[in-house]
């Protein structure tokens, strides 16, 4: 998915732009959180007749806890 175009003024919300890697974005809330973030994955397999498969991992969602007594 490509970056979205530039804002004409900056944009940024804890220090985050839209089109930020998510691991930056994860980062962030880690550190303003009591837990870990939580994720879910499914692994997707496809095996052919012959014997090949192919297989994919892809994330469910992704859960980010506020810190006790805040809100976002």
């Amino acid at each position: 998915m490509p970056a979205p175009a530039e804002r004409p003024y900056p944009y940024e919300t804890l220090g985050l732009q839209p089109g930020d890697p998510l691991d930056d974005v994860l980062a962030v809330y880690a550190e303003r959180s009591d837990a870990a973030p939580t994720s879910e994955s499914e692994v997707l397999r496809v095996q052919s007749p012959d014997g090949s498969v192919f297989e994919f991992t892809y994330q469910l969602f992704t859960r980010i806890w506020p810190q006790s007594g805040s809100s976002y």
